[in-house]
């Protein structure tokens, strides 16, 4: 009995704690194709949306498109690698309801909508898309987005 009270701790400590790091988790969750995009984008333009649930997309843009100095990117690039940031092991039941849009440039255009209200990011390339919660930097996104101001018209 204590040689198998004994193993169990070993078959916990084997099998059960993963070695794979949070960084690791968010490559496979958003793919190659979308953080390439995100490390090395052409150009991204940012704009405010709101929810529209008559659209096929689920948001509509509104006001002008803001071309992002490279400053501004780094600082957007520096958000959405930010993996201490997501919540990858579980989904709010949240309508996601998107306030601002990042458009990346390039071959294959990455769109990547906040909804600060729920805490949610969207991650759409070609026909792909992902939501992934966002808690422990809500402040830091709602700061980046209306040091944008991108709701004057």
């Amino acid at each position: 009995m204590q040689i198998f009270l004994g193993i169990i701790p070993f078959c916990i400590l084997l099998f059960g704690c993963s070695q794979e790091t949070n960084g690791q988790k968010m490559k496979d969750v958003l793919g190659e194709d979308v953080t390439r995009q995100i490390l090395n984008p052409a150009q991204v333009e940012a704009i405010a949306v709101e929810p529209d649930l008559q659209s096929v997309r689920g948001y509509r843009m509104k006001g002008h498109q803001q071309k992002l100095t490279s400053t501004q990117i780094q600082h957007l690039q520096s958000l959405l690698l930010d993996q201490k940031g997501y919540v990858l092991d579980k989904h709010k039941r949240c309508v996601f309801m998107p306030n601002a849009a990042f458009l990346f440039s390039d071959n294959a255009p990455l769109v990547v909508l906040v909804g600060t209200s729920c805490q949610q990011i969207k991650f759409i390339i070609r026909d792909k898309s992902v939501i992934i919660d966002f808690e422990a930097v809500q402040k830091p996104w709602e700061q980046f987005i209306q040091g944008l101001n991108l709701n004057h018209e």
